[in-house]
C-alpha cells in the first residue's frame, strides 16, 4: 500500500515497504516528463518522531529528484 500526494506539478509518493529497483528505475525515466519523489512510511515517520522540519525534507526529496534524477534519495539522519 502507497499514499499518493499531488504537489504543484508533481508526485510524492509513500510506501508502506520498500521500493523495488524496477520501480525506482521507472520512476527515474518519468522523471523527464513529472516530478516523482517517493519516501518510505518509515522515513515519514522517523521524521515527525525527531521533530524533524516536514518542509525541509520534502524539499530534499524533490531536489534530489530535479537535480540528481534519483527519485529516491534517502536522507541520513532522518
Amino acid at each position: 500500500p502507497y499514499l499518493l500526494a499531488f504537489a504543484a506539478g508533481g508526485f510524492i509518493y509513500i510506501s508502506a515497504s520498500d521500493y523495488t529497483s524496477t520501480a525506482v528505475s521507472t520512476c527515474r525515466d518519468a522523471l523527464t516528463q513529472k516530478t516523482i519523489a517517493l519516501t518510505t512510511l518509515e522515513e515519514f515517520v522517523r521524521l515527525l518522531e525527531g521533530d524533524g522540519c516536514l518542509r525541509d525534507f520534502l524539499k530534499a526529496k524533490v531536489d534530489a529528484a530535479i537535480i540528481e534524477k534519483n527519485p529516491f534519495f534517502k536522507l541520513t539522519g532522518v
